[in-house]
């Protein structure tokens, strides 16, 4: 599993999962000689730790990041679904394969609706 995102936000317990500390971990043990040095080197060891990975956990946002250019993927989950804009779940679905599912999770006791249109709301679909 890695995590796609501004590893600054990330609790300090799930900083292990995040693909800059991956790749830097895999970058220190690379050997001196066969590895680019820098950011080239931190590119190649993200896309190595992308590649090698069975779980790709990101915000929606977080779906437009470069390392993700061309990767798609058979399955996207989409949490918290509700409190996504229509907009906003476009950037993970693009990641989608042409036979893949996406699964929107949320649970609207939790947290209501995002309604951003004034005529649905006063309809009452932000509830």
């Amino acid at each position: 599993c890695v995590r796609i995102g501004r590893p600054d936000v990330t609790r300090p317990d799930l900083e292990s999962y995040n693909i800059l500390e991956r790749s830097k971990e895999a970058s220190s043990s690379t050997s001196a000689v066969t590895a680019p040095t820098g950011a080239a080197n931190l590119w190649t060891q993200e896309k190595r730790v992308l590649a090698a990975a069975q779980v790709v956990c990101c915000t929606c946002s977080g779906a437009d990041h470069p390392v993700l250019q061309q990767k798609t993927f058979e399955s996207v989950i989409i949490d918290e679904a509700a409190q996504a804009t229509e907009p906003s779940t476009l950037l993970p679905l693009l990641r989608l394969s042409s036979t893949g599912s996406c699964t929107l999770v949320g649970d609207h006791k939790q947290l209501a609706p995002t309604v951003v249109s004034q005529d649905n709301e006063a309809e009452g679909f932000e509830q």
